[in-house]
Formats: structure tokens, sequence, C-alpha cells
């Protein structure tokens, strides 16, 4: 009996959808066998879709976790923050072949839908793509925003948030009031909030170290 057109094309679509993907999955494990000789070793125990994120979430810091990956795989090696390869190295010889040499290559940042709506389509300096534009940003901030004689302007705010917060944390020892032990870390946050938001927004200023003068929301003029 001979086959309607249609039916022919039924029975033909899913033989030339396994040939096509079958000579696909050859091609793409061919080249990343090929790419990945060229690679450094990827360290153990990441995870699909995660990548290596979940060991770097553990009790240990950060950075004492890829001490001991460095001392395992080597000076340079690499891991997966989600889908997205990142290169470690502990040498500052590759650091500075990384930072000088092949800088070009190293400075654009992954494309992702996340860091495009978060930064209005890569507007942001901090989340931006390489680029002309990030270009301009970038000298506009060294010459107008981190330039020597705007931090020697800025210098008195902080040196006043220091010593406010030396005074604070004084008072606090002679009044027998200071917890113990001491969290250096949130101090140095609201420290940090304070002095950024001084330059910023003029006088107005952000923390808990200074208790005198604050409103409801802790901030006073």
């Amino acid at each position: 009996m001979d086959l309607l057109p249609w039916q022919l094309a039924a029975l033909l679509a899913p033989l030339i959808i396994l040939l096509v993907t079958t000579f696909y999955s050859l091609i793409s494990t061919g080249n990343k066998r090929i790419l990945d000789k060229n690679l450094p070793p990827q360290a153990a125990g990441g995870w699909p879709v995660i990548g290596h994120l979940r060991l770097l979430s553990g009790p240990e810091l950060p950075h004492i976790i890829l001490s001991d990956m460095a001392d395992k795989y080597g000076l340079i090696f690499s891991i997966r923050l989600g889908v997205h390869r990142a290169l470690i190295v502990s040498s500052p010889e590759i650091a500075k072949e990384c930072f000088t040499t092949n800088d070009m290559i190293f400075c654009d940042r992954p494309r992702t839908a996340a860091v495009q709506h978060m930064s209005y389509d890569f507007a942001m300096f901090g989340l931006g793509k390489y680029c002309p534009y990030w270009r301009e940003l970038r000298k506009i901030c060294v010459q107008k925003l981190l330039s020597n004689r705007k931090i020697e302007a800025l210098g008195h705010l902080y040196v006043a948030e220091i010593r406010a917060l030396m005074r604070s944390l004084y008072n606090s020892c002679v009044d027998g009031t200071a917890p113990s032990p001491l969290e250096m870390r949130k101090l140095f946050r609201d420290l940090s909030l304070t002095v950024m938001v001084r330059v910023v927004a003029g006088n107005i200023v952000v923390g808990s170290h200074e208790k005198e003068g604050f409103g409801r929301n802790g901030m006073r003029r």
C-alpha cells in the first residue's frame, strides 16, 4: 500500500530529528574535549545548575576554601559559579599575567538576564559590560569621584566619622554598656555606610555609633 505524503513525513520526521541530534551531540562532544585540553583543571564537587556555590556557602570563609582547593589542584584551576566558569589563580605572577598582558580578555562580565535587569540594560558602572560607554563612566569616576583632590577634599568626613566611632566605643566602655565580645563587623559596616551617605548626600549621616541627634530612622542632619 502506498503511503500518503503526510504519512511519509510523519515517519521520516523522527528519524531526521534523531540523526540531527546525534550529529550535533558528536560535534559538541568533540569540541568540548578539544576545549577542555586547553582549560585549567576544574575542582571536583560541583553540582548541576549551581556548580560549586554550595562549597562556598559553608561555615568556612570563601578565601580559606579556595586556598584549600589551590593546595589540591595547583596555582590555577577553575570552578563553576552556577553555569559560568570562574578562574581561580593563587600566584602573583599568574595574576599579573591576567591583569596586564591579558587584561582585555578578563575585563568583561557575563551578560546574564538578571544582571541586565538589575543594571538597567548594563548601564550601571559596577555591572556594566566593557564597551565605550563603560570606559567613559570609568573616566568620569577616576577624574571626578576618585581623584586625589576629591579624596583630600573629603578627608575631614572620614576623620569626623572615625572620631565619632572611637568616642562612642570609649563611652560604652566607661559606662559598662559595651557588649562582650564586641561585634566589630557591624561597627565597620555602619561606619562605611555613614561615610558613603555623607559623601553622596552632604550632611546626612546614617549609623548607630553616634546616638545623639538621631531621629526614628537612625538619621540626623
